[in-house]
């Protein structure tokens, strides 16, 4: 196994490998074999290319840059295990040509010159040991399903961690970048990048202290993987638009830490689905979006009407979802809140004026107690409330056993209650309507157990499914007199009695 540059000092190989007459047997052995000039250790003039070539078939090339005593280094490589070395002499590049066959191309260490690695036909996978580059690196996988690694190999990752550096991260369709923030001259430099293309599974790891990662595109039919440090890492993804940025599959894995993810779509304005949960986020059109291991999770939706599916939200997650334009109707829930939703839940419908919301309990078992209150929803079982803002219709689906639902009205928010079950029984639903400061509660039933009350100063509360009816407070009894006099403001006690 070949050790990379950094780690220590590393001295001139004496495997046989290397020697000039085992070389020659392979050759003689293995015809097949294609490989630069001679093989053994030879003096190369500086500004001259390297270039390995493989063959049709699958091939083993791999290369290392190795730091000497007294200064001096030197370039090895092989190809399918005949190699050989370059002696303080930097290369104008290095060139490899896997041609057919599914090859592993490694490189094990950074090398000091640009580098261009094509896989050719076959299904190849490609090692370099990070994403932050010293010279520019080139990676085509040719034809067949190709893989790109970075710093998977602990042994050879030079993704390492420096108190004085905080790193970043760059992905686009074509791209792999890493950017470092240097806390003693405060000035944020940037390594060379990867380029990259004919890559269907790519896959890298961060440094032990990441700082952010920013996803600006992702290549047509290749899966992205990303693995963050164990440390609090920021992930940007998007880029503002889902439907020309995010073309493949991302997968995000936060590791340890308290990791979080910011999925931006504000500057698309198609009329879409979002299915968001605690482990992944679909966009209708879009490919998914996996991810492990956050706790933080924002959405910011795009400028249409769209229809914004919460399903699930683990207990040790906050997240926060913005409709952003558009009139936006959530869905929250998945017929079990309590189970779904375990930790925190804030949505925004944004500048839509009829945005809506849905809290689904209705496969749950079990009376409940549901509260609704402005900006805010709550029931039996649940740790954390859900608050809620920029809606102008909330609802609650309940489930079919009888349960009670606590009801504040509201001034900005329209509130909608389904009871469900059981229907026309006397231990039904009930509905608790609370009403201190609010003005001439007035009920109307349209049908039995169906009605709406109005407000002189909130918004209307409607019901569905409901049995059992009572106010709940002091409300405040408008009193008009003839005209060009003042309003007298009567109280009137509620008590928590029941009323039909």
């Amino acid at each position: 196994m070949f050790r990379p540059a950094g780690a220590d000092v590393l001295r001139k190989s004496s495997n046989p490998l290397f020697k000039k007459e085992n070389i020659m047997k392979r050759l003689q052995k293995n015809r097949r074999i294609a490989l630069v000039e001679a093989l053994e250790g030879r003096t190369l003039l500086s500004g001259s290319p390297l270039i390995l070539n493989g063959t049709d078939g699958p091939d083993k090339i791999e290369v290392y840059y190795t730091q000497l005593a007294q200064g001096n280094f030197e370039y090895n490589y092989n190809v399918n295990g005949v190699g050989g070395s370059v002696f303080d002499a930097v290369p104008s590049k290095i060139v490899v040509n896997a041609k057919g066959g599914n090859d592993k191309i490694t490189f094990f260490s950074l090398p000091f010159t640009v580098s261009y690695i094509y896989g050719g036909a076959g299904d190849d996978t490609i090692s370099l040991p990070g994403v932050g580059q010293i010279y520019n690196t080139t990676v085509d996988g040719g034809t067949g399903n190709n893989t790109l690694l970075a710093a998977m190999d602990k042994g050879s990752s030079s993704e390492v961690y420096n108190a004085r550096f905080t790193d970043s991260y760059e992905v686009t369709d074509t791209t792999l970048q890493k950017f470092f923030y240097d806390s003693t001259t405060t000035l944020t430099n940037h390594n060379a990048p990867v380029i990259y293309s004919n890559i269907q599974t790519l896959t890298f790891k961060t440094n032990p202290k990441t700082g952010t990662v920013n996803v600006r595109s992702l290549a047509k039919d290749c899966t992205t993987t990303i693995i963050a440090s164990d440390s609090n890492n920021v992930f940007n993804i998007g880029d503002g638009n889902f439907n020309d940025n995010l073309l493949g599959h991302l997968v995000l894995n936060g590791n340890g830490g308290v990791d979080t993810v910011n999925f931006n779509d504000l500057l698309t304005y198609d009329n879409a689905n979002y299915t968001l949960t605690s482990t992944l986020l679909y966009k209708s059109g879009s490919p998914s979006i996996d991810f492990a291991n956050m706790e933080n999770i924002n959405l910011t939706a795009n400028a249409g009407n769209n229809g914004i599916n919460i399903y699930t939200v683990s207990s040790v997650q906050t997240v926060n979802v913005n409709g952003w334009g558009g009139d936006d109707h959530f869905y929250i829930g998945a017929c079990n809140y309590a189970a779904n939703i375990s930790g925190k839940l804030a949505i925004s419908g944004g500048a839509g004026a009829n945005n809506q919301v849905q809290f689904d309990d209705q496969d749950d078992l079990g009376a409940d107690a549901y509260t609704l209150a402005p900006g805010s929803f709550s029931k039996t079982g649940l740790k954390y409330a859900t608050t809620f803002s920029n809606v102008q219709v909330a609802s609650i689906a309940g489930n079919m056993d009888p349960d009670r639902f606590d009801v504040t009205p509201s001034s900005q928010t329209r509130f909608v209650v389904y009871g469900r079950g059981p229907s026309f029984v006397p231990n039904g639903d009930l509905l608790n309507l609370h009403v201190n400061g609010v003005s001439n509660p007035t009920k109307t039933t349209t049908l039995p157990s169906v009605g709406y009350y109005t407000f002189g100063n909130r918004q209307p509360v409607s019901f569905n499914g409901i049995e059992k009816f009572a106010l709940v407070g002091t409300s405040i009894t408008m009193l008009h007199l003839s005209p060009g006099t003042l309003t007298v403001l009567k109280p009137q006690s509620w008590l928590s009695g029941l009323f039909l």
